[in-house]
């Protein structure tokens, strides 16, 4: 008698998690069902919806040339946005005016004692609010208690940014000519001041630049530290260690008191660091000894990051931490290597997530510290779409940190790569070209190389006028039973209502393998005059999802994927469930 084989029952399959991008290299069959295979401009929700990007609107379209960078902050009371642009500063956003002119480079800005100072690889820009200046530095006073015939104790060191000095000197009534420390000193004017009273020189007193002495007509009188001389010293190149400086950052272990610097491309390993001007925290003091050489020379420090009391320092070669900490009243920073083989390439490329720094070496690592005090775990988590990574130059990625929607944004080209740190997804945004990021109270900015300025606008449903074309792949699944052919009559998809919404369904099974199937669409718009189209009006008002049902012609196929699209001028999308019913066949050949 002859056996009636039983087919094997199918359950509908439902997605209601969509689990980002997945460019899994050992093809789509394996990827767990939420996945895609292939995804542009759809973001994934905090409830791992699908949902399109918002549309970009131009803040500033007009200026042709790159943006250099952008900043936004509060000095004297007052919130600021700059941005630097084919050498110049501006102030403002929708209305911008000049404050100064300087190179057209990479541009820094930093916050500091209520100034924003600026850092371009050519020269150290500061700007108070009002005015835009070189910052010309600290004087600092390199001898105290100082005998008219020398010596002294030392108590400051010179400053890299500039070859003015000051030094104090103890008078003993008698002696007119004080002996300076340095020689051969620059012609710029000698000022003294005796007892507090201000001397002018060639009036009362003569300077010998060769030999660094000073000859007052009066003797000073006898009195602790009551003269003091400032003279420009013998001309030095210190001041290029900083102004070819083109990064920083804040930091002095439990607080900010120091401003480290790094970037210069002819001391690519050093990073310098400012001391205390006056006994307050300064941006324009910086020691000839405060620096620091980290590891070998033929690497560059492309970034440095605050996590908790400590400096992660990567370079293109490594990855090393630092601490503050005082010996005998003065402030160091040793080094010590964290490692040796997985640093970061692009300058000015970490981002520091929930404070563990995110570097970009050949993927994507996140530094989790580990239970043994300085030791640091490099946790890969590009994987998923690291087929991409791989084609492509790291060194030009640019890295952003979007707080609000949870992503860590890495931007190269016109194509952003988005992780979302809230639900670890991945996703991708295409038509972004960015080369600099900016978020003000919450809404991103970014610059761009032909000089606009790009606000990624919620209310917005285009690019400036052009339709953003999203597109969600599922993998290739085969039901769970690779053996037997299948057929798909229907499917179910939720979206969530909307003012203007729809979603272009389509498929691809390996039986069609050469091209999609037509498109149906699915529609849930509500009854508003806002962005209304009367080509697919509708008087609902029910804010409610309701699935709907959609016909296929899917005939037995092994591996099956739905697509989903949109690419309307004027819609958004936003999708939240699918459900797939398949009808088992006969066996597969």
């Amino acid at each position: 008698m002859a056996k009636v084989r039983k087919k094997p029952r199918q359950e509908p399959v439902k997605i209601d998690e969509f689990l980002g991008v997945n460019l899994d290299p050992d093809g789509e069959t394996g990827l767990k069902l939420g996945e895609a295979s292939y995804m542009r401009n759809f973001r994934v929700t905090r409830n791992y919806n699908l949902k399109k990007r918002p549309g970009q609107t131009n803040i500033v379209n007009r200026l042709r040339k790159p943006i250099r960078g952008m900043w936004y902050g509060k000095i004297k009371g007052s919130y600021h946005f700059l941005f630097a642009c084919y050498g110049r500063i501006y102030r403002g956003m929708n209305t911008s005016t000049i404050i100064g002119t300087l190179k057209d480079n990479v541009t820094t800005f930093f916050a500091y004692n209520d100034k924003v100072y600026i850092l371009n690889g050519y020269e150290y820009y500061s700007w108070d609010g009002t005015t835009f200046e070189i910052v010309k530095g600290y004087i600092p006073t390199i001898t105290i208690t100082t005998k008219p015939d020398g010596g002294g104790k030392l108590f400051e060191q010179k400053n890299l940014l500039t070859d003015w000095v000051k030094q104090s000197f103890s008078g003993d009534g008698s002696t007119k000519k004080f002996k300076l420390v340095g020689k051969n000193i620059q012609s710029d004017k000698v000022v003294a001041t005796v007892d507090g009273v201000e001397k002018t020189e060639s009036t009362s007193f003569t300077v010998n630049r060769t030999f660094g002495e000073v000859t007052f007509n009066t003797a000073p009188s006898a009195l602790p530290d009551n003269v003091v001389i400032r003279y420009k010293m013998k001309a030095t190149s210190d001041r290029q260690q900083i102004v070819k400086c083109k990064y920083a950052m804040c930091y002095g272990g439990s607080n900010d008191t120091r401003v480290h610097l790094w970037g210069n491309s002819k001391l690519r390993n050093r990073r310098i660091y400012s001391d205390l001007e006056d006994g307050q925290p300064s941006a324009e003091y910086f020691p000839v000894n405060g620096y620091t050489e980290i590891g070998s020379s033929q690497y560059d420090i492309t970034d440095i990051v605050l996590q908790y009391d400590r400096q992660i320092i990567f370079t293109n070669g490594g990855t090393y931490y630092s601490y503050y900490t005082t010996t005998n009243g003065n402030a160091s920073f040793p080094v010590y290597p964290l490692n040796t083989s997985i640093g970061n390439k692009p300058f000015n490329g970490v981002q520091v997530i929930q404070n563990n720094p995110v570097s970009v070496y050949d993927g994507v690592y996140e530094w989790i510290s580990s239970n043994v005090r300085d030791e640091r775990n490099a946790n890969h988590i590009s994987k998923r779409i690291q087929p991409s990574l791989d084609k492509m130059d790291l060194t030009k990625a640019i890295t952003f940190d979007y707080e609000k929607e949870s992503e860590y944004w890495l931007c190269i080209g016109s194509i952003a790569y988005i992780w979302n740190y809230r639900n670890d997804t991945w996703y991708v945004f295409d038509s972004i070209p960015a080369i600099c990021l900016i978020a003000i109270d919450g809404v991103l900015y970014f610059g761009t190389s032909d000089g606009r300025i790009v606000k990624l606008d919620k209310d917005s449903r285009n690019d400036n006028g052009k339709a953003i074309n999203c597109i969600w792949e599922m993998g290739f699944s085969d039901f769970g039973i690779e053996t037997y052919t299948k057929f798909v009559n229907k499917i179910w998809v939720s979206i969530k209502p909307n003012i203007r919404t729809s979603a272009s369904i389509s498929f691809r099974t390996d039986s069609k393998s050469s091209k999609s199937s037509i498109a149906s669409k699915a529609y849930y718009s509500l009854s508003t005059f806002v962005h209304a189209n009367f080509a697919h009006w509708s008087f609902n008002t029910n804010y409610s999802p309701q699935p709907q049902d959609i016909k296929l012609k899917a005939k037995k196929f092994v591996y099956f994927k739905l697509i989903i699209t949109n690419n309307a001028i004027d819609e958004t999308l936003t999708l939240l469930s699918i459900n797939i019913k398949a009808r088992i066949g006969g066996e597969s050949k």
